[in-house]
């Protein structure tokens, strides 16, 4: 039973660290990293919290008490990603669901005192923020829609452009244009999805899709409004 809660702890782990990993990788590659529900974590966390109940005693290695350790401001740092990707009451019980376990575990299962103290003091600076998001983010975070107005494959059956309305509401909103590679090959691993980005090549003003003239001069030249506009 022991092992099989290191095993738990440490995919646990795993995935607390890739979905934010994923996030910031998402800013600086070619690549949409698109994470799983957070019901996976959840899942996981009751997995996680039957081990701990069934095992004899709690593994002590150091290498996982440092892990244990860092799963509460983890926790946070997952949270803040969920909400700002799919935010819905339900995203925001999770959340704090599963930072309040993180912390849990922290507090009790951590035998290093420096490390838990300052992971602890982190978390609790992080959790105030997290709450406040979680109440207000599924009130006012789904206010935008997004509308595809447009779509045209190339010619040569490669790229489709997308004429899309950003509709922000009181806001405004803007107008974009993006390519999509018809070919490029989307690696679905179940827990996330990996996407090629498409190109954006033209932002304008809220409304400005009404009016839109698009076409495609070649595979590689799309005219929006008399303007060219070179892929590659």
């Amino acid at each position: 039973m022991n092992k099989a809660l290191t095993v738990s702890i440490y995919t646990l782990l795993a995935f607390s660290v890739l979905f934010p990993a994923g996030e910031l990788l998402d800013d600086y590659c070619a690549f949409n990293f698109e994470p799983a529900s957070i019901d996976v974590l959840i899942i996981l966390s009751i997995i996680t919290v039957c081990f701990i109940i069934f095992a004899k005693s709690f593994p002590q290695s150091k290498v996982l008490q440092i892990m244990i350790s860092i799963f509460a401001p983890l926790s946070m740092i997952d949270g803040f990603c969920f909400l700002s990707y799919k935010p819905s009451f339900w995203v925001s019980f999770c959340v704090l669901a599963f930072a309040v376990f993180c912390c849990f575990l922290t507090l009790i299962y951590s035998k290093l005192k420096k490390v838990k103290v300052t992971a602890m003091i982190i978390s609790g600076i992080l959790f105030v923020p997290l709450v406040l998001i979680s109440f207000i983010s599924p009130l006012f975070g789904n206010i935008g829609k997004e509308t595809v107005t447009q779509s045209l494959e190339s010619p040569d059956g490669k790229y489709s452009a997308e004429v899309i309305d950003d509709d922000q509401g009181a806001l405004g909103g803007n107008t974009y244009v993006f390519v999509y590679d018809n070919d490029s090959f989307d690696l679905d691993m179940i827990f996330f999805k990996i996407m090629k980005k498409p190109i954006l090549v033209y932002r304008g003003n809220w409304g400005e899709f009404m009016d839109m003239k698009i076409d495609w001069k070649d595979n590689g030249c799309l005219k929006i409004n008399s303007a060219e506009y070179l892929l590659y």
